[in-house]
């Protein structure tokens, strides 16, 4: 029997968009039940809701968060086996909200569903860059033979999700402390992970951001800066990295059916081992995290122990094929101590590390420097918890000196100002052995042959 949907779909200040989608939602009336949901604009979209002959809720006093805004659509209307929560901005496939459903109800143990977007990083990605194309994959998945897969994800994106009526009433209602969707989602689903109810991301469900960079993020920043100091009062956590480095993934050079080991320090939610159990299902995948609050998290999903790497006393008694670092060894009271415990202790012969390092050298410290400025903030380079700071040679010097054989040693960038710019090329004319990259390299990912 074919699942009943209803679709919440929240917009604020997107008239423009409204009346574009309005057209999809006429092409798929009858389908499901359409709950529009205007959270204190002031453009008119209010008006057009009144007269687009769905239901709809307005909150004319202002924005609200999210977790007030879905909680209020819950207290108001009878919802139906499958609800659907989405952005104006999104578009989906012909047949991804019954797919959605579908997937929400293939298994008693499922928690949130999300389906694969352009713009979203790991098992969510979507590459492509209109809808057209979204549309015309989406025919070329269903001529195939091969049944709709899922992958198990720590939380899904916030623009577009799907949950069990069932699921969500036993879960219990939003947190109206939250303002973003990102976090409301994010702490939803941490309870869900506790009773035993993952995310999971449905591969051949898809959808296509209308506004993939148009968001203004300066407008959301107090609302950021709140839902952060929520979370972490609520879960004990400073970071909550959902999203699996691909970077550091993408280091891992075996065929998607090898065997391997690989043993995460510091790996937080689980979010890259997953992604690497994604991969190569035959992987054998351990994590370790000093956070107890972290481990409680991703000890649902994986199999994680709670440690310090710096006290040398971790319990696996097998050594391992990769050791992955992200974002771990700047954090470090004696980085270098660390690998060489790693190559003694925990690394196979001939085993990898890789790990990923923010560059202290990047134009955005230089300018601060010679401003005489060194500001310490809660994420980024200048991370107040690090203890250890690294440029590129540095990097080398220290896996050189434990014996270590780079393999590679890859940078990421993030665009520059143009001050940035005129910065960096008057101080290549000051630098001696210094390249371009040294300035512009935001983040360095290595990896290491012991």
């Amino acid at each position: 029997m074919e699942k009943k949907i209803s679709v919440i779909i929240t917009m604020h200040n997107q008239k423009e968009l409204l009346e574009t989608n309005l057209r999809w939602l006429n092409a798929t009336n009858g389908k499901c039940r359409f709950i529009l949901v205007d959270n204190g604009s002031e453009d008119g979209t209010g008006e057009l809701l009144s007269t687009s002959g769905y239901d709809y809720i307005l909150f004319d006093e202002g924005r609200q968060g999210y977790g007030t805004v879905w909680n209020a659509v819950i207290d108001n209307f009878e919802l139906d086996d499958t609800i659907v929560f989405m952005n104006i901005r999104y578009i989906v496939g012909r047949n991804t909200l019954t797919k959605l459903a579908d997937a929400v109800h293939h298994n008693m143990k499922t928690g949130i569903v999300g389906p694969r977007i352009n713009g979203v990083a790991g098992s969510q990605y979507l590459s492509v860059d209109n809808v057209e194309k979204m549309l015309a994959l989406e025919i070329d998945n269903e001529k195939s033979t091969i049944k709709s897969t899922y992958e198990t994800v720590v939380n899904v994106w916030a623009g577009i999700w799907a949950i069990s009526k069932e699921r969500l009433l036993e879960n219990g209602r939003f947190n109206d402390k939250l303002m973003t969707a990102e976090y409301v989602v994010t702490d939803y689903e941490f309870r869900l992970l506790q009773n035993g109810y993952p995310a999971i991301v449905c591969i051949d469900a898809l959808a296509f951001d209308t506004e993939v960079e148009s968001q203004d993020k300066n407008m959301y920043e107090a609302d950021i800066i709140n839902d952060r100091k929520v979370l972490k009062d609520t879960w004990n956590m400073n970071y909550f990295n959902c999203v699996p480095n691909g970077n550091l993934v993408a280091l891992i050079s075996e065929e998607s059916e090898t065997s391997f080991s690989v043993l995460e320090i510091g790996c937080d939610l689980g979010a890259n081992l997953l992604n690497i159990q994604n991969k190569f299902p035959n992987s054998k995948v351990q994590g370790v995290e000093i956070n107890p609050a972290a481990v409680s998290i991703a000890k649902c999903l994986l199999d994680v122990e709670e440690g310090n790497i710096e006290e040398e006393n971790l319990s696996f008694h097998e050594k391992f094929d990769y050791i992955i670092f992200g974002d771990v060894l700047e954090h470090l009271h004696n980085p270098q101590k660390t690998i060489r415990y790693c190559k003694q202790k925990l690394l196979k012969e001939n085993g990898h590390i890789i790990a990923s390092i923010p560059n202290v050298m990047h134009i955005s410290v230089m300018q601060q420097l010679l401003n005489g400025r060194f500001e310490y903030t809660d994420m980024g380079l200048l991370d107040r918890t690090h203890i250890h700071l690294f440029t590129y040679y540095e990097i080398i010097l220290m896996f050189q000196q434990e014996d270590y054989s780079i393999e590679g040693i890859y940078g990421t960038k993030r665009n520059l100002t143009e001050e940035q710019e005129q910065l960096k090329s008057k101080l290549m004319e000051l630098s001696e052995n210094v390249e371009m990259h040294m300035y512009d390299t935001y983040q360095y990912v290595v990896k290491a042959r012991s």
